[in-house]
């Protein structure tokens, strides 16, 4: 599975490091270290190997619940058309 982010491929390099050898879980940040515990080898290497070309620097966040007032008041009649049915 590829990074998403550049943020997310670069942590990744860091929890693979960790895993290698390459760097002392003490030079990293908590979610790194428990990260490198936690995940297969395999998966860290998917992410870490992910080119930058392309990618957001971080990843959106999306929402199912940014709806406008709108959408809400049509989503609240049909659900009342459909309860009186």
């Amino acid at each position: 599975m590829p990074a998403e982010s550049k943020s997310q491929q670069q942590f990744m390099g860091i929890v693979h490091a960790i895993q290698k050898g390459e760097m002392a879980p003490s030079e990293a940040h908590g979610p790194a270290r428990e990260a490198a515990k936690e995940m297969k080898p395999s998966d860290v290497k998917d992410f870490a190997e992910t080119k930058h070309k392309g990618l957001p620097e971080h990843k959106k966040k999306e929402s199912s619940f940014n709806l406008s007032a709108a959408d809400r008041l049509l989503m609240a009649s049909s659900l009342a058309n459909t309860i009186e049915s």
